[in-house]
C-alpha cells in the first residue's frame, strides 16, 4: 500500500482556547505513548484560514507542479 499524504499551505493562525486545548490533550492522550512522555504540552492549535491543499504519494517525487491543488 502506498502512503498518502494531505499537505497543506497558507498562514497560520495561532488560536488562544484553553478549552480547546484541554479537549485536544484529553483526546489525544494515547500518543502519549508512543512519544513516550505527555504531548500535550507541546501541542500549538492553529487553524489555518485561506490557502491550498493538495494529496501527495511518492510517485509525485519530482513532479510536485503536477498535483492538483485545492484552494480554500
Amino acid at each position: 500500500m502506498q502512503a498518502k499524504q494531505m499537505r497543506v499551505a497558507g498562514a497560520v493562525e495561532f488560536l488562544d482556547d484553553e478549552e480547546l486545548q484541554a479537549r485536544a490533550v484529553e483526546e489525544g492522550a494515547w500518543l502519549d505513548e508512543f512519544a513516550g512522555q505527555p504531548v500535550g504540552p507541546l501541542w500549538a492549535n492553529f487553524r489555518i484560514p485561506s490557502g491550498e491543499a493538495w494529496f501527495w504519494t511518492f510517485a509525485h517525487t519530482l513532479k510536485e507542479e503536477q498535483v492538483t491543488r485545492i484552494r480554500f
